[in-house]
């Protein structure tokens, strides 16, 4: 069994490009419409473009294969950036994962880990490697594939 730890980040994404550039492109054609003022209009296009690279740049992301996850007879396989102490992989038997935490779409804990460079939908997970414990962001999923390989592997989740 395989996922992608990418394809679950486009929504949460979307909304941030749509929070951050929406309400100016509004406010410009506004502006535009009132005072027929028609300079803003370069402020529009210049917007629109933007926010259209954004999506676009935020879609070939998800679609990125090279951030996986892999669940092997009684091996765990995780590949993300800065995991493991920055070896960008880890390989870790199911006894040593302790939990699993998915921060959804809606959880304000979510939104502050902006700041840290992460969206919504990541998931941390929480093991034992080398005699220590260790919490790492593993990538974006889906609630239901969280759910779905935290009762594959017979550890606790929880959902924030």
């Amino acid at each position: 069994m395989i996922i992608y730890l990418n394809k679950a980040c486009f929504k949460p994404a979307l909304i941030l490009w749509s929070i951050l550039f929406l309400p100016g492109i509004i406010a410009c054609i506004i502006i535009t419409i009132v005072d027929k003022d028609y300079n803003v209009l370069i402020a529009i296009a210049i917007c629109a473009v933007l926010y259209s690279m954004f999506i676009i740049f935020s879609y070939l992301c998800s679609k990125s294969k090279k951030n996986f996850l892999q669940i092997e007879n009684d091996k765990i396989e995780i590949a993300y950036p800065n995991i493991n102490r920055g070896k960008h992989t880890l390989s870790l038997n199911f006894k040593d994962i302790k939990r699993f935490d998915f921060y959804t779409v809606k959880s304000l804990t979510a939104w502050i880990s902006l700041f840290n460079g992460l969206l919504p939908r990541f998931v941390c997970i929480t093991y034992e490697f080398e005699g220590e414990r260790h919490e790492d962001c593993i990538g974006y999923m889906t609630c239901k594939e969280m759910k779905n390989v935290a009762l594959l592997l017979g550890v606790e989740f929880f959902i924030h």
